[in-house]
């Protein structure tokens, strides 16, 4: 288990979770939802 998760991360990682993150709250209905993307792999 990682107690200390952020520490596994480089700075360039941190910098695009942050930004998906605040894209995600600007943006809660874009995307796909995760069942619709496994049905999608399922299907290739």
């Amino acid at each position: 288990m990682i107690e200390h998760p952020e520490d596994d991360i480089t700075p360039a990682q941190r910098e695009e979770l942050e930004r998906r993150w605040i894209d995600l709250q600007r943006n809660p209905d874009d995307g796909e939802s995760w069942s619709d993307v496994m049905k999608s792999l399922q299907e290739k």
